[in-house]
């Protein structure tokens, strides 16, 4: 019986035969992406639509997980190994763990989960004790991974399918049945505490430990192994010139300015402000830098006080120069040329960050752009909310912001439309991205896509090469590839803390 859609009319014998023969030497292909264009080609050239029906997903999802930019999610090969149509007419019992690995995953099961914890606490049992299982000595605490490192390396594995919304929402209903030391629900960790808890920011209360490592399917043995290692738990804090220089501002201004700087620090058109969390975090060096939208909000509160004479301009200027990882210059002009400099970055419109491309001569990135616009005072979008209106994981924007990977043109577009929906509803229909500002984004998406996809060795649709064009080199595919997702890693060989 021929199959429906296909375009030289090969029968289902046929196209069965063409797929497994090309599964037995699915070795040629070093990326999935690579690999399903093939099954699709081996399927009587089934169309980036037609899958997209079968799957029940967005056409563009299929095209970018063909030429690998994003490359596919987890749930993208589950549905593919899953679906009871089977739309490549695989083996999807064989040859399921052959597209896992190819996209950079391992399937997650109990099975697999068990294996994977067991791996990276017999790892960790070798680094607490080296020269021997059980015997002294131990190897000093502060050169060991810290409890918050453990449960990231755990988390790793599950996180592939799932977020920390996801696991935490079963684990509190597998706690809630338990009749076996339940954790009471006001003990277990929101979210956002839980990221903190993984990056050692803050110290966990003994519930804590048990539920976070209960839902990440340690058992009860496990857990008071792991307990017995006495590995250090609480904050990473790093300080830098800037944290020592806003809570020397702060220490200043008094008792209780931290909670009212929170008050100041918001917006009452857009509604960010900074969180007590990050504030905090910001006063000790804790974790990565602040982003822009942290910053314009520390210094929307800043003006504040300033404006009632509390704090001098001079110190303001000093911390925006700090802020902006550049030493403080002992030039007084040069000073407030900096400090002007930051302040522009800091409340800069995406009118003026859309009006700056290649104003330097240098060229745009699009991941930079975006981060830019995304943090832009008359936008202002969390990666969450970026991700959650353009359905792409909070990851994947991440990866577009920091260069990473590159979003194709579609993407962009799609953001840019929603970044002028945003503006126009703050402003009261005032305000949006004209034609004009969003073909310049896209000149850049496009130019970026296609300097991406020919160094990857994809052939993007519709791109001229000219005749001078030789192809990416051997070492420009293979450091491409390496830079691909790569599987959780069980093992602690590259630890150092």
């Amino acid at each position: 019986m021929p199959r429906k859609g296909g375009k030289n009319g090969l029968d289902i014998e046929q196209i069965r035969s063409s797929v497994n023969a090309l599964m037995a030497c699915h070795q040629q292909y070093e990326t999935f992406n690579g690999l399903l264009d093939a099954l699709m080609n081996a399927n009587d050239n089934l169309s980036d639509s037609k899958l997209a029906d079968e799957l029940g997903c967005e056409q563009f999802t299929v095209t970018s997980a063909r030429q690998g930019t994003p490359e596919a999610s987890y749930d993208f090969i589950t549905k593919l190994v899953e679906l009871k149509s089977n739309p490549l007419n695989i083996d999807q019992q064989n040859h399921r763990h052959i597209l896992y690995a190819k996209a950079g995953f391992i399937e997650v099961t109990e099975e697999s989960i068990a294996t994977h914890n067991e791996d990276v606490l017999s790892g960790l049992k070798k680094l607490v004790y080296p020269n021997h299982p059980i015997l002294e000595p131990k190897t000093d605490p502060a050169k060991l991974p810290q409890w918050g490192d453990v449960i990231k390396k755990l988390a790793s594995f599950q996180l592939q399918a799932k977020t920390w919304v996801n696991i935490r929402a079963e684990a509190v209903v597998v706690n809630r049945g338990s009749v076996v030391d339940p954790v009471k629900f006001r003990d277990i960790p929101a979210v956002g505490r839980i990221a903190n808890l993984v990056a050692n920011e803050v110290k966990p209360h003994d519930p804590e430990r048990l539920f976070l490592e209960r839902a990440l399917g340690l058992s009860a043995e496990q857990s008071k192994t792991l307990k017995d290692y006495h590995l250090d738990t609480g904050i990473k804090a790093k300080p830098t010139p800037f944290s020592q220089m806003l809570s020397a501002i702060i220490d200043d201004l008094g008792r209780g300015t931290q909670k009212r700087m929170v008050t100041l620090s918001k917006d009452p058109v857009s509604g960010e402000s900074i969180h007590k969390t990050t504030f905090y975090r910001l006063r000790h060096g804790i974790g990565e830098s602040p982003t822009i939208v942290t910053l314009r909000c520390l210094f929307r509160a800043l003006d504040a006080y300033a404006d009632k004479g509390r704090i001098s301009p001079e110190k303001i200027n000093q911390l925006l120069v700090l802020a902006d990882g550049k030493y403080l210059p002992d030039d007084g002009d040069q000073l407030k040329g900096l400090a002007a400099a930051s302040r522009f970055k800091f409340s800069a419109t995406s009118h003026q960050v859309i009006a700056a491309i290649d104003a330097q001569n240098e060229p745009t990135k699009i991941g930079n752009l975006l981060a830019a616009l995304s943090a832009a005072s008359d936008i202002s979008l969390t990666q969450d909310e970026i991700g959650e209106h353009l359905g792409v994981s909070k990851a994947t924007w991440g990866m577009w912001e920091r260069r990473v990977q590159v979003p194709i043109p579609t993407h962009v577009d799609a953001a840019l439309s929603y970044f002028s929906l945003v503006m126009t509803r703050r402003s009261n229909g005032h305000d949006r991205l004209d034609i004009e500002e969003r073909e310049r984004v896209l000149l850049v998406a496009r130019r970026d896509h296609i300097e991406y996809v020919s160094g990857s060795g994809i052939a993007p649709n519709k791109i001229i090469v000219g005749p001078d064009h030789t192809g990416p080199s051997a070492e420009t595919q293979a450091e491409k590839i390496k830079q691909r997702r790569q599987p959780p890693d069980s093992s602690w060989v590259d630890f150092t803390r």
